[in-house]
This record gives C-alpha cells, sequence and structure tokens, in this order.
C-alpha cells in the first residue's frame, strides 16, 4: 500500500460515537492508494486529543473487522448500510456504555476495521457478544491485544504523510 495521505482534517467524528468528543479535540480522514490496481484504503481516525487528555486508563486495544467480498477493495452498498447500523447500534449499546474510545476506522481491502482502546477488552467482548447474540447477522471478528501505549495507533499516526 502507498504511503497514506492526509486528505483532510475535520471536527466531528461522523455520524457515531459523537460522545467522543470528549477528550479528542480533531478527527481526520486520509486515504492511500494501491499504485498496482488503484484500490483505496479510508481511514478515519483521531488527529488530534484535547490537551491533558489521558490514554493511559484505556489499556486493551480492541479491533472489529467486518470483512466482505469486494472486487473494488469497497463494500457494496448493502454492505455499506449494514455496516452503518451495525456501528450505530455498537455506539448506542456497548461502547457508549463502556469506558472506550474509538481510534481509528479503516474500509477497504475486503474489510472495515473499527479500532478502540479500552480499559478492558473482556468487557466488550462481552457486551458485543450480549448484544449480538447472532454472529451470522453480523459477521465481524473480535481480537483483544494489550497496548498500554497505543502503539498501533501510534504507528498508524507515523505513517500519514502531508
Amino acid at each position: 500500500m502507498a504511503a497514506l495521505a492526509l486528505a483532510c482534517a475535520i471536527g466531528l467524528p461522523g455520524r457515531a460515537h459523537a460522545r467522543e468528543t470528549d477528550g479528542v479535540k480533531l478527527w481526520a480522514t486520509a486515504t492511500a492508494t494501491r499504485p498496482g490496481d488503484r484500490h483505496v484504503m479510508i481511514y478515519r481516525f483521531i488527529k488530534e486529543f484535547e490537551p491533558g487528555f489521558d490514554r493511559s486508563p484505556y489499556a486493551d486495544r480492541v479491533e472489529i473487522a467486518w470483512c466482505y467480498d469486494s472486487s473494488s477493495g469497497m463494500p457494496g452498498e448493502r454492505e455499506q448500510t449494514a455496516m452503518v447500523e451495525f456501528e450505530d447500534t455498537l455506539d448506542a449499546r456497548v461502547t457508549d456504555r463502556l469506558p472506550t474510545m474509538l481510534a481509528l476506522v479503516s474500509t477497504g481491502e475486503g474489510c472495515r476495521r473499527w479500532t478502540f482502546y479500552a480499559k478492558s477488552g473482556a468487557d466488550i467482548v462481552t457486551a458485543l457478544d450480549a448484544t449480538f447474540p447472532d454472529r451470522a447477522a453480523v459477521p465481524i471478528r473480535i481480537e483483544v491485544h494489550p497496548d498500554p501505549h497505543w502503539t498501533a495507533y501510534a504507528a498508524f499516526l507515523h505513517d500519514l504523510r502531508p
């Protein structure tokens, strides 16, 4: 994948996760285009935190992936609609009730990935299981990793170029 190019900075996170403006000063989007086939990855991420925001309580990285079939790498209209509904439900019934911070969303190459930082990754998984008991209805994969220094997020930011 080509280097990430910062596309534009925006002040709001978008349709979901409005409560997360606490601690977040600026959201942004970026794109990366693979030279060979021109497939694009789109990223929505926290660009700046409010001064004094303490990330240390959010030591677990929770990655939720929804993969789909696509020759272009991007979701079709049906998948896009379902993923927006999933994200809205996730926000209202899971992440809004637990100490979490959505840091990054990537879309492309047949997957949308939500990267959260949470006080307890296990609590997020338990809440997801209770909210979406029929996993066939939402084809997601969940991984939890300890990441107290937000190294995955820092690596993403390091790869950005203006």
